[in-house]
């Protein structure tokens, strides 16, 4: 049923779907990526991946949501001036930055991905919302 919903690329799932298959933390991710973003769009990127949840604020990218049976992985580019203020705060544990430290550079930036399976993962992925959050909106001269 989960590949009929989220491998079908003839078919656009429903937000609301995430909180079906992919585990009790989706619901507490979407409400988060909800306090800080302005629209959800869901893109279809390869048939092996499926459909992944792209995030927007300010119709720039936020981070991605990627559902897996019973599961959900947390996805955000970091640039520059993101890891500058992560590294900075005293809100990441040393592992944390370290990870985002010893990520392949791409020009976008880095891509930083886990699975969000606990309260900590959840706290993780809020704190790098609103990291993210905050450098779009100075981007664009609004925070």
């Amino acid at each position: 049923m989960f590949d009929d919903i989220f491998k079908n690329k003839n078919m656009v799932p429903e937000t609301s779907t995430i909180l079906n298959y992919c585990g009790p933390w989706a619901g507490n991710l979407l409400e988060c990526i909800k306090e800080y973003g302005d629209g959800l769009e869901w893109k279809f990127y390869s048939k092996k991946m499926g459909w992944t949840l792209k995030c927007l604020l300010e119709s720039q990218t936020l981070c991605f949501v990627q559902p897996h049976e019973g599961d959900i992985e947390f996805v955000i580019n970091l640039n520059k001036k993101d890891e500058s203020w992560i590294n900075e705060s005293s809100q990441f544990r040393a592992q944390v930055k370290k990870e985002i430290e010893n990520l392949r550079q791409y020009q976008e930036g880095k891509s930083y991905r886990f699975m969000v399976g606990s309260s900590e993962d959840r706290e993780l992925a809020h704190q790098l919302i609103k990291i993210k959050s905050i450098t779009l909106l100075k981007r664009n001269n609004q925070y």
